[in-house]
């Protein structure tokens, strides 16, 4: 097969992937601020405790962008290494916003109801590394850690299948995607991302779907889709709304990529979703949280109303998170990379 060449189109940004970004975010929260308090019977609370199913979005559109950076890569080290600088340089601020919960908590209740603190370097250290559970048996410090340890390790197998020439890239990844879909499921231990891997897959499949020109490419594209969606279907994550919202989210990208979005306040918010991820839980849920009254618990309208503001407060040091440690980091990884990797000046997206 002669070398993948890439369609023209795929320069221009799809901005309903942001747009995702934003609504996965949104629901990922109200669904987590709803889990601090007492649980209520009302339409509010019937509606948001859907808002898990962010995740299944999150996978999507991660499988779609980082197949995008792949491919933009030079090689496999200039691809982790900027996924690195994507990821951690944010985490790891959150872990001091985690702290300050914690601090805050013990000053205001007299009492940490935030996180397990590590007790020992290895803790310490698995938890600056995100090898934390489900990896390992050290716990986390915050609820949604989880899912980032999945995209490391989403990332690690891409990096290995790039070892190879990158003109097979498409075979490695039917390949891992076929033993995603059949071996059984592993929810701990270094395999525990496998059964989460078919969401992602998916996303990788609109990429190949529209930015890769061969004789091969819609066969490839159609094997591709067909193991995700079997190896969905086949996972231990037994929420069919879960695998309904992945296979949603599928299909809005690829509108997206005919019906091109302009740029808007939605995806603006966008931007901003993975550092609202990050700090959503010690802000909103440890800080927040408790100066909910149970007049507002009990009222759908006002608790909506309090969770929307509590999204916004939490959007707001978002805003400061991307602007001050994300960007910057980006932009460094992306100099770390053409200056020890040989890589080439290529944005990467995601």
């Amino acid at each position: 097969m002669a070398f993948l060449q890439l369609k023209k189109n795929m320069q221009k940004h799809n901005y309903t992937v942001d747009a995702l970004r934003f609504i996965a975010a949104l629901m990922v929260v109200l669904f987590h601020l709803s889990q601090a308090i007492p649980v209520q019977e009302n339409w509010y609370r019937h509606l948001v405790v859907h808002g898990s199913l962010g995740v299944a979005i999150f996978f999507v559109v991660s499988g779609y962008c980082i197949a995008l950076s792949a491919y933009n890569s030079a090689n496999f080290k200039d691809f982790l290494s900027r996924r690195l600088f994507r990821i951690f340089p944010a985490y790891w601020v959150s872990l001091g916003v985690v702290l300050c919960a914690v601090c805050f908590q013990k000053l205001y209740i007299g009492f940490n109801s935030v996180a397990v603190l590590p007790r020992d370097v290895g803790s310490v250290l698995a938890i600056i590394t995100l090898a934390t559970k489900p990896f390992s048996k050290i716990t986390t410090i915050n609820w949604v850690y989880w899912s980032l340890t999945c995209e490391l390790l989403f990332y690690c197998s891409v990096t290995l299948m790039l070892l190879f020439n990158k003109a097979k890239l498409i075979y490695l990844l039917i390949g891992f995607s076929l033993l995603a879909a059949l071996v059984p499921a592993q929810h701990t231990g270094v395999l525990f991302f496998l059964d989460q891997w078919p969401a992602f897959g998916l996303g990788i499949s609109i990429f190949y779907l529209f930015n890769i020109k061969d004789k091969l490419s819609g066969l490839c594209f159609i094997c591709l889709l067909a193991i995700n969606l079997f190896g969905l279907f086949n996972s231990s994550v037994n929420n069919t709304e879960y695998k309904v919202a992945g296979i949603i989210t599928f299909a809005i990208i690829i509108m997206g990529n005919y019906y091109r979005m302009v740029p808007n306040f939605v995806t603006l918010l966008g931007r901003y979703s993975y550092s609202v991820y990050l700090i959503h839980i010690p802000v909103g849920v440890y800080i927040l949280a408790l100066f909910e009254n149970k007049i507002i618990q009990k009222n759908p309208a006002l608790n909506f109303a309090y969770d929307l503001t509590v999204y916004l407060v939490v959007t707001g040091l978002a805003w400061l998170i991307y602007n001050h440690i994300e960007v910057p980091a980006i932009a460094y990884g992306r100099k770390f990379a053409q200056k020890y990797f040989n890589a080439n000046a290529k944005k990467h997206s995601g």
